[in-house]
């Protein structure tokens, strides 16, 4: 068969040099030995571990044989009948992998049926038929049962209808032809694309989703799934989704010429056999021939876009290639790269890291821009008083005395050569020999004290010193303790120890919170030596992972603080027994979605600090960090802390790799932009870049105000669009969120990046659409509204009492720019104050754009009329008493939880949330009004869901430090179901706290029926609201919330 040549290694001595121009080698046996090797270790794993590992194998098989066959490719004595042979065996190898391996499992055949001399599509007529051989991928069909069926062989290459579609796994997805919700809507599942895979990501697939209003949306995998599994159709997850991805499934793009547009020319007898051979080989040609055909034909008016197109391809085709068009192209390319070289050049310059950070989020000043600042100038007259005018302008006397001033004796009557007036206390006038041109001055030397510029100076020296000598503390004490490790066995053999006094009384710290017990972390090691801290004698410190430097270090180098210190000290209580173990002072960070704020820059704040503060650790031990945290406070020096543990050492060494890493991504990105900037000025335009959809960006040297969007079709003809307004390029960089193409296209255009931080683009985006009313017309119509309604009280105000109170409402409907209002929150529970700063109408709806009192630009929105309240005394007392109501009733359920279990514990003491607060569980339950039904239950799902778990009794679940719920998993776990957006979702979420709780908190009547509830597994595949919530209240009610055991875990801590 195709695959013998390719069954044992090959040959140095029959073919010499394979083994030095290929870097893999490989061959079937080594495939198959792999193969083996990877099924005995799979023998020897089970669960989640055995399925990734299955699915890794499977991928790596497939690439292994693709891997042969590319090969034969590189190597240049490989042979037209080892060529040939490879791209059999591979057609054949891609078929069986689809249909045998990674098919749904309903459409895999049985292994009894795994026989290639078999139908591709078995029947028992198959035996008594005639077979096809299909040219393409060799699989055999039964001619009688082909559609439409072949009463003969026929001639030439035959390919079966498999090959000619490119059968893929998109033809096989069980989740095509399905409905999903989409955004409220029903959408219907109609193909499955190939997606791009990001950086550091594998690949996937994206599914187009048709909805009920003729939209067409691209969604990915996940939410698929998600869907599917919300609407209770779940299908089973893709199996080798890394092997389904790069598998090429069967011989598809098989070009036999045929086009719609003109007649077949193998079936036409005006064309020659030549002719047609250069028809099916050059896509050109035929180009060329459908347009000459279609001038001939056509007038140029009736010719459609396509057409036009397509002459202009051919067209520009033919000038490129005059010698004069080349001469042209070739100095703009080469004056294109000499400024790209310069372009490069000066990047690689570069050596200062700060210069290649990135702005930080939100780095606009637009509130302080706003303000009108105005220059005072002080008149030197006013400060020029006599004796008898030291008082007020009224001539009053202020009873303040006056500085005294030095000056010139005697005034020469000249008011532009008036002297400086000079205001001290204590000065002394040193008299001089002035020369008559010089009369105007004053030498004054005074002996005043330090300034207050000083003062600070000294003042922040003594507490960088008192950093460095704590620091120095703390590793003096691990020093010690080092130190009488290595002696214990030494001092052992003496009477009396009296080295170790020495070194505790040398090098041990005796300093209130510096102690080795407070600065060890025993059992800690650090993330990047993998070391203790007594390896090296220096503490574990709290250092920045890689994200999270990368956020810090925007910040840090412009001198802005990024975190806050919460003092939670009780203050009335100075001196308690475990004090040292109370939380004190925690560290808060800012984030508006997934950005984090950062203060206004304080350049004192950062004095004296290598790279903003960025090497200001804190201990990673607790009691230290608290410790440390309370002395940087009170101290005001900045701080730094992180998720990784290491020693100073390592983090300043990762600290310093991660600035040469910034400076040297910069500097690539550099030479892109100059290679693409380049290549725009001499015809030669690259994308700016590919968004996680497949789109990609073009900016063209043409039209430098427009953003180009291509979006590829699978039919091959992409799609383009135009974008040439700042206010709609800014939407698109905003819908596009966290992509990684965002920055790019904010450097490119940056009127649309400067809207976007002023919060303007979407008003001019509503301009566009809406008939936006001035304030001067308001003012206007309101005038004349007025004027008509008194006229028409005065001709007579008895048939006129309903067009008066009409005309009266429409005044109180009818609100001002600059006038203000209160707010409806959207849960209808809260009265927020606002200005009116923009009116729309469309049709017969107005909307406002209001701005929050207290609150940036960034949060201003429009709102609809419904929510926009008249501001009065009774509307703000309304507003106060909603507040009230709002703060006295936080940690109420909402009213349709109110039969919950649940409930009567939720204030109750001995819960296992401690004393904190309990969460809103009303707005946690609000939906907008817009939201759908099931939206508004899974909304109340996840409330009784979260109050289930702060009821929860102690005792109940096991909360230590390496428990099932310590609090650092309820925590994400709390978050979790917050976030959940589907059943599935939030089934994972209950069956983990059900799994949590003891069984002795179940009660002993209704245990029985959990016991009937079905398992993990099948609950997940089932997940539905339905489901969920029969699961939810038989856990509430099942539940022994009045059952407290306060000792049940005790002994565990105490261990510990």
């Amino acid at each position: 068969g195709p695959a013998e040549p390719f069954l044992f290694p090959v040959d140095p001595h029959t073919n010499p040099g394979y083994y030095d121009m290929l870097i893999r080698p490989m061959c079937l046996r080594e495939a198959g030995r792999r193969l083996q090797a990877a099924a005995k270790e799979y023998s020897k794993l089970d669960g989640d571990a055995a399925v990734r590992f299955e699915e890794a194998k499977v991928a790596e098989f497939a690439r292994n044989i693709r891997l042969i066959v590319r090969n034969t490719l590189s190597y240049a004595n490989a042979g037209p009948m080892v060529v040939s042979a490879g791209g059999e065996m591979l057609r054949i190898f891609e078929r069986l992998l689809l249909d045998w391996v990674l098919a749904p499992e309903d459409k895999l055949p049985p292994l009894t049926m795994l026989d290639d001399d078999l139908c591709v599509e078995v029947h028992p007529t198959d035996l008594e038929s005639t077979v096809l051989l299909c040219d393409g991928c060799e699989g055999n069909y039964n001619i009688t049962r082909l559609d439409p069926p072949l009463r003969e062989i026929p001639k030439g290459d035959w390919y079966c209808p498999r090959c000619i579609s490119g059968r893929w796994w998109g033809d096989l997805d069980p989740r095509i032809g399905k409905s999903i919700p989409v955004d409220g809507v029903t959408g219907k599942i109609t193909k499955c694309l190939y997606a791009k895979p990001e950086e550091n990501k594998a690949a996937t697939f994206v599914y187009e989703v048709r909805t009920a209003d003729g939209e067409t949306k691209i969604l990915p995998l996940e939410k698929i799934d998600a869907g599917l599994h919300e609407s209770g159709q779940a299908v089973p997850r893709i199996r080798f989704l890394e092997a389904v991805t790069e598998s090429l499934g069967y011989s598809s793009g098989i070009d036999h010429g045929y086009r719609p547009d003109v007649v077949p020319v193998i079936i036409n007898p005006n064309v020659s056999d030549g002719a047609a051979q250069v028809v099916l080989s050059s896509s050109v040609f035929r180009d060329l021939i459908a347009t000459s055909a279609t001038l001939m034909i056509n007038d140029t008016e009736e010719m459609t876009a396509s057409e036009w197109l397509r002459l202009l391809t051919l067209l520009l085709m033919k000038c490129s290639s005059s010698d004069l068009v080349q001469s042209v192209a070739s100095e703009m390319e080469t004056e294109a790269a000499e400024n790209m070289a310069k372009a490069v050049e000066s990047s690689a310059k570069i050596s200062d890291f700060t210069q290649a950070l990135p702005e930080p989020p939100f780095d606009d000043q637009q509130d302080d821009t706003d303000m009108d600042v105005e220059e005072q100038n002080v008149d030197i007259g006013e400060f020029e008083q006599g004796p008898e005018s030291n008082g007020d302008s009224n001539g009053k006397n202020t009873g303040e005395p006056k500085p005294a001033a030095v000056g010139r004796p005697e005034s020469n009557g000249n008011d532009a050569a008036a002297p400086m007036v000079v205001e001290a206390n204590a000065v002394e006038v040193a008299p001089m020999d002035i020369e008559s041109s010089k009369a105007d001055i004053a030498f004054v030397e005074a002996d005043t004290a330090n300034s207050a510029e000083d003062e600070l100076k000294k003042k922040r020296a003594l507490v960088l010193a008192g950093k460095v000598a704590r620091m120095k503390s703390r590793e003096d004490g691990v020093a010690a303790f080092c130190i009488k490790n290595q002696l214990r066995s030494t001092v052992a053999s003496f009477e009396q120890d009296c080295v170790s006094q020495v070194v505790e009384s040398t090098l041990a710290p005796k300093e209130p919170g510096l102690s080795f017990a407070q600065t060890r972390c025993r059992g800690v090691m650090c993330d990047f030596c993998g070391l203790p801290d007594t390896a090296l004698g220096s503490p574990l410190l709290r250092v920045p992972n890689e994200k999270e430097w990368d956020e810090l270090i925007q910040h840090a180098t412009r001198s802005r603080r990024t975190d806050l210190v919460a003092d939670l000290r009780d203050h009335d209580q100075h001196a308690t027994l475990n004090k040292s173990r109370n939380k004190k002072l925690m560290k808060i960070s800012v984030r508006v979605g997934d950005d984090l704020i950062s203060a206004e820059p304080d350049e004192s704040y950062f004095t004296d600090l290598t790279d903003g503060g960025m090497l200001e650790f804190l201990p990673r031990n607790p009691d230290g960090f608290q410790d440390e945290l309370l002395f940087r406070y009170d101290s005001n020096l900045p701080f730094i802390s992180g998720s990784m543990t290491g020693h100073e050492g390592c983090a300043v060494a990762a600290h310093n790799a991660r600035k040469i890493k910034v400076v040297e991504k910069f500097k690539e990105n550099e030479a892109l932009v100059a290679e693409r900037e380049a290549g725009i000025t001499c015809g030669r335009t690259l994308e700016l870049g590919i968004d996680s959809a497949g789109r990609s960006y073009w900016h063209f040297n043409t039209d430098l105000d427009s953003l180009f969007v291509c979006k590829p079709c699978p039919m091959g003809n992409s799609k383009w669009r135009k974008y040439s307004e700042p206010e709609a390029i800014s939407s698109i960089i905003v819908s596009l969120g966290k992509d990684p193409i965002v920055p790019e296209l904010k450097r490119t255009f940056p009127a649309a990046a400067n809207l976007i931080r002023n919060g303007t683009w979407s008003e001019l985006l509503l301009k566009r659409h809406y008939k936006l009313n001035s304030f001067a017309n308001t003012l206007d119509a309101t005038a004349e509204h007025s004027v008509e309604k008194e006229s028409a009280e005065g001709e007579n105000t008895e048939d006129n009492d309903v067009s008066d109170e009409q005309s009266s409402e429409d005044v109180d409907e009818l609100f001002r720019e600059g006038q203000t209002v209160f707010v409806e929150s959207k849960c209808r529970k809260m009265l927020w104050t606002a200005m009116v700063i923009g009116i729309a109408k469309h049709k017969k709806d107005t909307i406002y754009r209001v701005k929050y009192q207290g609150w940036g630009s960034r949060f201003d929105e429009w709102v609809p009329s419904q929510r926009v309240v008249r501001y009065s005394d009774d509307n703000k007392k309304v507003q106060e008493e909603m507040l009230e109501d709002a703060i006295s009733g936080n940690g109420d359920l909402p009213s349709t939880l109110e039969s919950l279990e649940a409930k009567s514990f939720l204030k109750a003491k001995d819960r296992l949330r401690g004393h904190g607060p309990l969460p809103d569980f009303n707005r946690i339950a609000c939906t907008p009004p817009n939201a759908s039904s099931n939206k508004k239950v899974f909304a109340i799902m996840k409330a009784a869901l979260i109050a289930i778990e702060a009821a929860l009794p102690i005792g109940s679940v096991d909360n230590t430090e390496k428990g099932a719920w310590r609090s650092d998993l309820a925590s994400q776990w709390r978050l979790k179901v917050l976030q959940s957006e589907g059943p599935w979702d939030l089934m994972r979420l209950v069956l983990a706290l059900e799994e949590s709780i003891s069984e002795e908190w179940i009660r002993p009547d209704l245990g029985h029926l959990r016991s009937g509830l079905p398992g993990r597994a099948k609950a997940l595949e089932e997940a539905s609201s339905s489901s969920l919530a029969i699961r939810i209240i038989l856990l509430d009610r099942s539940l022994l919330y009045n059952y407290v055991d306060k000792k049940r875990y005790k002994s565990l801590k105490s261990k510990k």
